[in-house]
């Protein structure tokens, strides 16, 4: 069975979203009034997405549902944690979804 994803843009500034290959840009999304992007993704086990933050910006990511790993770090279900990219230079992002699967939230934003 191959692995599969869906995964889509939540929320957007009125900017472009950023140009990762793994989220989808169709349809239509609710705009923001910030320098922020919302992705929501229901993922199979296994399924991996590498994404590099751009300088000066930061992530979060929120395990809704089953597990994940963030840039190695184990997230279960409710857990959260942030990612924060340096002043120059782009910040990896690699999430990998868990033995069951994961539904995860990832709100990547302008760094304070």
């Amino acid at each position: 069975m191959p692995v599969f994803a869906r995964s889509f843009t939540l929320a957007k500034p009125a900017g472009d979203v950023p140009t990762w290959d793994c989220i989808s840009r169709k349809g239509a999304c609710n705009r923001l009034h910030q320098s922020c992007n919302v992705f929501v993704s229901e993922s199979d086990a296994g399924r991996q997405y590498e994404i590099a933050l751009p300088p000066a910006r930061q992530a979060y990511v929120v395990c809704i549902e089953g597990a994940l790993a963030l840039n190695g770090t184990s997230l279960q279900q409710r857990d959260a944690a942030e990612v924060v990219g340096d002043a120059t230079a782009p910040a990896p992002l690699s999430i990998v979804a868990g033995a069951s699967g994961s539904q995860f939230m990832l709100i990547e934003m302008a760094r304070p």
